[in-house]
């Protein structure tokens, strides 16, 4: 088990009866990630915000598909086989040689570990773990202040120096740049208001080159899927929140953009605004890794047909993948064939076979019990089942079992029968949906 301190993550993968698993998160330096993803080919930089229709066109864009191919392209599997450089691809070369790298095209999986950076060549952003951080030791409101930019003008509209507002917030509306030019000045000054805070206070400053970065990790869309279909574009929600990054960091990085009037507050808002986008975006993200989203949780998550929720109980004479269960649960469950059984083999027709399923949920019927047993014993391990016990957060709480036959009491038993070995991951004495 692990946890991130001040980060709203907590981890219980993997479990062990023998040792206690621990966990530790570190926090990346972005800029070093960067450098270390170009050099290995692990990575590429994100070229300059053009608009979502040519950036979908874009091999660098944040749409990139060097991330890996979808369901759209023409040849959606082509980079399934490839040799390391990538030139030599398809199903058709396995096992040939590249003649650029000299390696042999093999199978590749999909790699959720290729990034994208969003490179800031004049400024720099907070990584918004530490941001969360700096502001849990200042102070929310005092933080927002410190980073908002506010200078006042002359009568001429020129835009005056920085000057202190409020002797209560020495450095309120520095901005998001003298905030990084003073940043120990500003820390020790909190840290001597808040004496309690001073744990933190050190954690900040050892990690102190991880604060300020000017890359920004994108990863890949096979985590922020989009489509266009009927001239619409539909996307996953991180995808917007990278395209507001990618468009400030454009403006950012062209000086010529910037030469206007009042261009050091159109700088500053820019920037302030880039940072705000990022802190929305890693809420999101860790909404979405603490929270009941993701594939597995959303696949309980609702109602389903053909499904049943059953009071487990122990059987010791199981195997460890073996369940056994209600009569009721097995009449639901195997529904469609139970009918298709009786029509086919019964000289039934439908309207007929819905009758005496209906009649047999009430009150067992030995032709449809017999039916289901014959059913179950066509599988040579038993029928395949998923068991789950809500909520799905805990190790084995999902897994695929066999059936391997019905309980005993036709009419009154509502239990599902489980292997001694698997009970604790279900709680041991709550109710499960199969």
């Amino acid at each position: 088990m692990g946890e991130l301190k001040n980060g709203s993550i907590n981890l219980s993968y993997p479990r062990s009866d023998e040792f206690e698993v621990m966990t530790r998160l570190a926090i990346l330096d972005f800029d070093k990630e960067r450098k270390k993803d170009l050099m290995e080919n692990r990575g590429f930089i994100i070229s300059d915000f053009k608009g979502i229709k040519k950036d979908l066109k874009d091999e660098n864009s944040i749409f990139s598909k060097r991330y890996g191919q979808t369901l759209k392209d023409l040849n959606p599997s082509a980079d399934r086989y490839k040799c390391d450089c990538g030139f030599t691809k398809s199903r058709i070369n396995f096992n040939t040689e590249c003649p650029l790298c000299g390696t042999k095209v093999k199978y590749v999986d999909d790699d959720f570990s290729y990034f994208g950076w969003i490179l800031l060549k004049h400024d720099h952003v907070i990584h918004p773990l530490m941001y969360r951080k700096i502001e849990s030791l200042i102070g929310k409101r005092d933080f927002e202040n410190i980073m908002t930019y506010y200078r006042e003008e002359n009568v001429d509209g020129i835009i005056q120096e920085w000057q202190q507002v409020d002797p209560n917030e020495p450095f309120k509306f520095y901005g998001m740049k003298l905030f990084e030019e003073h940043f120990d000045t500003i820390l020790e000054y909190y840290v001597n208001k808040r004496p309690t805070k001073k744990d933190l206070y050190h954690h900040i400053i050892a990690n102190k080159e991880k604060v300020f970065t000017n890359s920004i990790p994108v990863f890949t869309t096979l985590l922020r899927p989009f489509d266009i279909e009927n001239n619409a574009f539909y996307h996953e929600e991180s995808n917007p929140k990278f395209n507001i990054i990618n468009r400030n960091a454009t403006k950012l990085n062209n000086r010529v953009y910037l030469q206007m009037e009042n261009s050091e507050k159109i700088g500053a808002d820019l920037l302030r605004e880039m940072q705000t986008t990022m802190m929305e975006l890693y809420e999101y993200i860790t909404k979405i890794l603490t929270g009941k989203k993701g594939n597995i949780r959303q696949l309980f998550g609702g109602r389903y047909n053909f499904s049943s929720r059953c009071v487990i109980i122990g059987d010791n004479k199981l195997r460890i993948d073996q369940i056994k269960l209600p009569y009721k649960c097995l009449i639901v469950w195997l529904e469609p064939q139970i009918k298709n059984i009786l029509v086919k083999s019964y000289n039934m027709n439908y309207n007929q076979a819905e009758e005496i399923v209906f009649k047999a949920r009430v009150k067992p019927d030995m032709t449809v019990v017999n039916i289901i047993n014959s059913i179950i014993a066509s599988h040579k391990e038993g029928l395949p089942v998923l068991v789950n016990r809500n909520p799905s957060i805990n190790y084995s709480s999902i897994l695929q079992m066999f059936c391997i036959g019905m309980n005993d009491d036709l009419e009154s038993d509502y239990t599902m029968s489980l292997p001694l070995q698997v009970l604790r991951g279900f709680g041991a004495d709550f109710d499960c949906m199969m």
